[in-house]
């Protein structure tokens, strides 16, 4: 069947990536939908997604695979994720829809409707080591013309990844992958198809940095600017493989008891910080520094260049208990609990302010690689870096500070007019620090902070509270020193 929708997916520099699990986004009964754990129930959230600004999904593994774990009999357990499951690569999760004798027509409707709303599809594939090649690239074809789906991504680091790049029945598809080989890529670009890398690079990166770690301040800035020469960067924070963003601020360690493996399974360095007590606590400072470090990863994640991707529950502060391997709990524990609380209002309003801030200015994602340098020569590079002291980034084992100024004159908004310019300060000490603001006669105004003290103390210099982060908007138009 040949695709006949004429929906078109965003281009990579434009998307904002939303990962669900189709039952645990609305089994909770906090979703609100009728019918909970479903497609239908995707579609009942549609409403929300586009409030958030989403404009791709990524649905983790729902064609059709075996949830009963055959060594294990224990009635509570089943393998809920679908990774690593006997599996029919060919259909549609039939448990998964709310009308089950015509479940391959509720899985169609949710990707029209997705797609109707300006929201592309995005499927998890892990196809088990014993598929044979020719069977996993039907199965991408399947998918793309049966259901229209927009692209995939591949778990697992398979060998003949450039037999999906260049195959020529899936051009124009969004391919992702952990990494790419240089043939694959070479051949992907010449038979169009659209490739991305998705890997723990920067979910490491930002974690260790915005928790205080040593040594992490040149890495940290590097991938803040990384957006892809040959292949679209994927950012994200978390997936489901490890702590909920929540969590890991609330957890020093994982607690997987309720797996049943004594605690053995699932990642166990999560580069976490618990923030001054282990998971629930009442104490105040605790809360509200846990509130900041959120807010911190949030906008590290929104004001990279490359594509962000969030897990689902993320923007209000979802909590899996520290457990951080829940594959076979198909209850609370995995699913997306939909709080109403202060805490969920704030941190969802946040990343609407950021979403809305990374959309309206082409600067936070340029289309062109950031070099460094003053290629147009209007008397500042495209990206620069500076310390407490301006155009003196301090990369010190010790230091816990950066600033990052993206030139608005590099950024084409459209053929006749640039973007703005923006100074980034990330203070990651628990020491407040006076940065220096670049540019001689720009005038800095504050246009978002995760700490309300974060201001600015003269024309020349910003002030910024500990562990937390400010951008400032140039209005003068020089960006020299």
């Amino acid at each position: 069947m040949e695709q006949s929708n004429a929906f078109k997916a965003p281009c990579f520099a434009d998307m904002f990536i939303y990962k669900l699990h189709v039952r645990g986004f609305t089994a909770h009964s906090s979703s609100g939908v009728k019918n909970k754990g479903t497609y239908a129930g995707v579609i009942e959230k549609i409403p929300y997604l586009t409030d958030l600004g989403v404009n791709a999904v990524l649905m983790m593994p729902c064609y059709d695979f075996e949830e009963v774990m055959h060594q294990d009999h224990r009635a509570d357990r089943n393998n809920f994720w679908g990774y690593g499951a006997k599996s029919d690569y060919f259909e549609p999760k039939k448990s998964f829809a709310s009308d089950r004798e015509n479940y391959r027509e509720e899985f169609r409707k949710m990707v029209d409707s997705l797609h109707e709303a300006g929201i592309a599809v995005l499927m998890e594939m892990d196809f088990s080591v014993d598929t044979p090649d020719i069977k996993m690239l039907e199965a991408l074809r399947f998918w793309k013309n049966e259901y229209h789906i927009d692209g995939f991504r591949l778990i697992g680091n398979y060998a003949l990844k450039r037999l999906f790049a260049t195959d020529p029945e899936l051009a124009g598809v969004i391919l992702i992958a952990e990494n790419w080989d240089n043939e694959s890529i070479r051949f992907g670009n010449i038979a169009n198809t659209v490739l991305a890398e998705c890997n723990d690079s920067f979910m490491i990166s930002v974690r260790r940095f915005i928790k205080g770690d040593e040594g992490q301040v040149r890495e940290f800035a590097d991938l803040m600017c990384r957006n892809g020469i040959r292949t679209a960067n994927i950012n994200y924070l978390g997936d489901h493989d490890g702590f909920t963003l929540n969590d890991v601020f609330s957890y020093d360690v994982r607690h997987n008891e309720a797996n049943g493996e004594n605690n053995l399974d699932g990642r166990e360095i999560n580069y976490s910080w618990n923030c001054g007590a282990e998971g629930k606590t009442n104490k105040r400072n605790v809360l509200k520094l846990r509130l900041r470090m959120i807010k911190n990863a949030l906008s590290a994640l929104f004001l990279s260049q490359g594509t962000p991707m969030i897990l689902a529950g993320d923007e209000f502060g979802c909590t899996h208990k520290g457990n951080n391997n829940p594959y076979c709990c198909d209850n609370e524990l995995s699913w997306v609990v939909w709080e109403k609380s202060a805490k969920a209002k704030e941190l969802s309003a946040f990343t609407k302010t950021l979403v809305d801030l990374r959309r309206g200015h082409r600067v936070f994602s340029n289309t062109a690689a950031l070099l460094g340098t003053d290629y147009i020569y209007n008397g500042s590079p495209d990206v620069s870096f500076h310390g407490i002291r301006a155009w003196y980034p301090d990369y010190g084992y010790y230091s816990r500070t950066i600033g990052i100024m993206l030139n608005g004159e590099y950024a084409a908004l459209d053929q006749d007019n640039k973007d703005n310019t923006y100074y980034l300060a990330f203070n990651m000490h628990w020491e407040e620090h006076e940065f220096d603001l670049p540019g001689n006669k720009a005038d800095y105004v504050r246009v978002l902070s995760t700490d309300p003290d974060n201001s600015i103390s003269d024309r020349r210099t910003c002030v910024i509270k500990p562990r937390s982060i400010a951008v400032f908007e140039m209005q003068g138009k020089d960006n020299r020193k």
